[in-house]
This record gives C-alpha cells, structure tokens and sequence, in this order.
C-alpha cells in the first residue's frame, strides 16, 4: 500500500488494495476482463475505459520491494510518455504515431501528419484563443513498443505490435481526443478535424463534454505543473 501510494503521487492513477482472503468477490472483481491471477500478491491496472490488465510481477531479481518499485514505476511513466508530457504541455497539443509493420504505410502516416499539423499552424493566428506553439507529431517506432506497454493498452491496443499505423491525438494533462486512427483512417482531414476542436473557444454553442477524453497514465508533477502554469500565463488549477 505504502509503495503504491509513494510511486502514484502526482499521478492520476488510483491505489486499491483488496485482500481476497476478507472479499473472496470483491467490487473490482466487476471490472476484470479475464480471471483473477493465480499467483499473488498481484497487481491489475484498470483503466477508465473499461479494459483491464493483469501487471506481472517477476519472481526473481532482488527483494521484493525493490522489484515491487521498477513495475509500479513502469505503470507510471515510460520515455514516450515523458515525451508527451514535454510536448502537451509546452505546445497545442501532440499527434502521437505508432509505427506498424509496414514502412512505406508508416512513411506514409508521417507525411500526412506533418501536413495536417502545417495546416493547423497556419490556422493558428486565426483560432479564438492564443496559442503560442503549434501542436508537434511524436512517434513509436516497431523497436520501442516493447517499453510502452502501458501506454499501448490504454489506448486499447492489448500490449503486441500493431499491423498497421495508428495515431492518437493528445492535449492538456495528456488527454486522448477523439479515435484511434488506424491506416488508411490517418487523413489529413481527419487529424484537422480533432486538433481544431482543441482550438475552439470553450464558451462556443459547441457540446464539448466528448472532448474531455481519456486521461493517460502519467505523472504530472509540481514543477510540469508550474511550467504550464508560465507557458499560459495563468493557474489551470485556479477556479
């Protein structure tokens, strides 16, 4: 309890503790896409979406509080997470790529959202409210999915390599708006559509209640919050 608690500060990832031997069928067990792991202690990360995965703790490689702290901390942050926290926070917002098996596809996807954003620079000036950087692309390539597994499963695409090119757009606290792209799905129209909605006036007659996404797990920590906090020239924590 006291590892999860420490390692999910500034997260906006919950701790739960459920001891089976006093809830032989407790409440989370609703939640649970498989069956409970036969093995424990054992950890099972739930997203908000719905989809739930089993996290394997490894049974050898020093104490077990040590071990306990590299998983936890691995649901917690991973380098591309990094990645787009550094970027959503400093700019519009990020079109993240994740490469498929197939390279022209993936060198494909790349022109399309390098376009797409070129054109949501232009429109920028334009848009209702300033924003001061323009929105960037960041990418997982094939060779570095295997370090992302959290962030691939709460996009909801399992924890494996993906046959085709994906894109998800992301802003604010690392929000996923809109679909998950996939293939021939990733079109400059398509990625227009969602990163204009990010500039849209909130007080418009637009309903704004889809835009509020899926918050990805991530840790966003006091001094994050204090650069944002410059960038915009305002508290967004402040009523």
């Amino acid at each position: 309890t006291e590892a999860a608690r420490s390692a999910f500060r500034d997260c906006n990832i919950e701790s739960q503790v459920v001891n089976l031997d006093q809830q032989p069928s407790p409440p989370a067990r609703q939640h649970l896409a498989q069956p409970w792991p036969r093995s424990f202690p054992a950890l099972l990360l739930v997203s908000p979406d719905g989809q739930s995965w089993p996290v394997a703790i490894p049974k050898k490689g020093g104490p077990f509080a040590k071990i306990l702290d590299g998983v936890l901390e691995e649901i917690v942050a991973s380098p591309t997470r990094d990645e787009i926290l550094r970027t959503v926070s400093q700019t519009f917002g990020a079109v993240l790529l994740i490469e498929g098996e197939n390279a022209a596809e993936n060198s494909r996807a790349r022109q399309t959202i390098s376009t797409a954003l070129d054109q949501i620079r232009a429109q920028m000036k334009s848009m209702p409210k300033l924003i001061a950087q323009p929105p960037a692309m960041v990418v997982i390539d094939t060779a570095s999915l295997v370090r992302e597994k959290v962030l691939l499963w709460a996009l909801g695409l399992g924890t494996g390599s993906t046959s085709e090119p994906r894109a998800a757009v992301l802003y604010g606290k690392a929000r996923w708006i809109g679909p998950l792209m996939k293939g021939p799905e990733i079109t400059e129209r398509n990625l227009t559509g969602v990163l204009s909605i990010i500039g849209a006036d909130c007080e418009c007659d637009l309903d704004i209640a889809w835009t509020q996404g899926t918050r990805l797990p991530v840790r966003w920590t006091e001094g994050l919050h204090a650069q944002t906090a410059k960038g915009l020239g305002f508290d967004p924590e402040n009523p």
